[in-house]
């Protein structure tokens, strides 16, 4: 009971943070009036390869940060409080792999968003549920 407790914990701890930091970089590109996306996936381009760690970080407006919000929180969570142990290395594989196929394969135009991670996410939880 305590272990899976923990878990939650876990789970709500790094989901949290990771909302936190999505709305963090939002309104500091709001407040500071910066534009953010040319930090984005750029394809191709050695200056894009930094998106790969940036882009879902970086939304373009509150709507689509919003609609990331709720789907990146919930399968975050899911994903460190149901399978605790494989999470740590599930994140950065598909963190970075779903950058690198970006890089490889989309048009040419800055990417930015979390939506990636949401559909790596949620296609590694039907998969292993």
């Amino acid at each position: 009971m305590d272990e899976d407790k923990a878990k939650v914990r876990i789970g709500l701890i790094i989901a949290s943070g990771m909302l936190v930091l999505i709305w963090l970089v939002k309104l500091f590109e709001v407040y500071t009036g910066i534009d953010l996306s040319e930090f984005g996936i750029f394809p191709r381009q050695l200056k894009g390869l930094r998106g790969i760690i940036f882009s879902p970080l970086i939304h373009s407006d509150f709507s689509h940060l919003i609609s990331n919000s709720t789907s990146l929180f919930i399968l975050t969570f899911s994903l460190f409080a149901l399978y605790t142990r494989s999470s740590l290395w599930v994140f950065p594989i598909i963190y970075i792999f779903h950058g690198l196929a970006v890089w490889l394969f989309a048009r040419e135009a800055y990417h930015i968003g979390a939506s990636g991670l949401v559909y790596g996410f949620a296609s590694y939880l039907f998969f292993m549920g």
